[in-house]
């Protein structure tokens, strides 16, 4: 056991959407690397068509999608799950009494988003423009957490994943905003390819992500 500690394996090279890598590689993976110090991680982000091409050419091993549902004969798919995707405000707003909102009421409300282009964020995008609407967001960033914070501090609305809004929603800080006719759902899938060879590391970080998955995502 002492010399699987001290000889580092060969990276695992995890491609992974922004909102999932701020949930992922928080504070809890300073414990699986506490207990796995000679597993390492090379952690990239990028969106999804990027991240399966990544997967198909076997410039990375594992990926961790939050988009449509991907399906593939050459996927081995670990964990899979779908998610909803909401409007969220700041707990006192004065939308957050307000029953079937409309979306061109929400845009007349500063926005905080993810990178456009990028997973549930593009979805967003596609809804809109069947409505031949826009959206300009006051910021933009891959940091759903920093996102997150904005909205608590009441600067406007956000759309995120409720994986990431989860556990704010339930300790009261921020509300999810009742909005006709605009739903969107995402799937959670953990993948690596079927060809893959899954080294000993690759099974550590596959076994943390399912344990994260089951008590954070």
């Amino acid at each position: 056991a002492s010399s699987d500690k001290c000889v580092p394996s060969e990276p695992v090279r995890f491609a992974m959407a922004p909102s999932v890598c701020s949930v992922m590689m928080g504070n809890v993976y300073l414990t699986f690397h506490r207990m796995h110090p000679n597993v390492l991680l090379k952690i990239l982000e990028a969106d999804t068509e990027r991240m399966l091409e990544m997967l198909n050419q076997n410039d990375v091993d594992l990926v961790f999608l939050a988009d449509r549902r991907a399906f593939s004969s050459d996927y081995v798919v670990v964990s899979e799950k779908k998610e909803a995707v909401h409007f969220v405000v700041r707990q006192d707003s004065a939308l957050c009494s307000k029953k079937n909102l409309s979306i061109e009421e929400l845009l007349k409300y500063p926005f905080f988003l993810s990178e456009k282009g990028l997973s549930y964020r593009r979805l967003f995008d596609e809804r809109l423009a069947e409505r031949n609407l826009t959206v300009t967001p006051a910021v933009e960033m891959g940091n759903t957490q920093l996102l997150l914070e904005l909205v608590e501090l009441g600067g406007g609305i956000s759309f995120l994943p409720e994986y990431v809004t989860r556990k704010s929603y339930q300790e009261g800080k921020i509300r999810y905003l009742d909005v006709t006719d605009f739903e969107i759902e995402i799937w959670r899938q953990l993948i690596y390819h079927k060809n893959k060879w899954v080294s000993p590391a690759m099974r550590k970080v596959i076994h943390y992500c399912l344990d994260v998955s089951e008590k954070l995502l």
